[in-house]
C-alpha cells in the first residue's frame, strides 16, 4: 500500500499547513490501529502535485488515488477508507 500526504506547492517545496499536519497524525494512528507497517510519503516534486489536480489541500492519496482533498477526516473514517483500499 502507497500512502502519500500532499500538501501545498510553496516556491518549489511541498509545505505542510496545520490541516496536513492534522491529517498525517490520523493516519498514522489508523495505520497504527489496523498494524499495517507502511510510511506516509510526501509528494515529490510540482509536476507530481499537478499530476493530483490538487485543487485544495491537503490531499490523502493511496496506491495513487485521491481519497481525500480539501478535508481532515476523522481516525474512524481514514481507516475505513484504508480497509476499503485493502479489499479492492
Amino acid at each position: 500500500m502507497e500512502i502519500r500526504l500532499i500538501g501545498r506547492w510553496i516556491n518549489g517545496a511541498m509545505k505542510e499547513c496545520l490541516a496536513c499536519q492534522t491529517l498525517r497524525k490520523r493516519t498514522l494512528e489508523a495505520l497504527k490501529e489496523l498494524e499495517i507497517d507502511t510510511e506516509i510519503k510526501n509528494c515529490g516534486s510540482k509536476d507530481e502535485y499537478l499530476s493530483y489536480g490538487v485543487m485544495v489541500p491537503p490531499l490523502l492519496v493511496i496506491n495513487n488515488k485521491v481519497k481525500i482533498m480539501g478535508k481532515i477526516p476523522t481516525k474512524n473514517r481514514i481507516k475505513e477508507i484504508i480497509k476499503g483500499e485493502l479489499n479492492a
